[in-house]
């Protein structure tokens, strides 16, 4: 018999441990880009299909 899985019950965390160099070394590789202009405009809504 196969056990039902319950997808809405929180399941183990797992922390994912970075030391502050490999932090560092991350975000110099992939840095976070600010722009105004990829903001979402006030005009778009989020609509869920009916």
């Amino acid at each position: 018999m196969q056990e039902k899985i319950n997808h809405y019950k929180p399941g183990p965390v797992k922390k994912w441990k970075m030391t502050l160099e490999q932090l560092a070394a991350y975000i110099e590789k992939h840095p976070i880009i600010y722009r105004e202009e990829l903001k979402p405009s006030a005009g778009v809504t989020m609509r869920l299909p009916s």
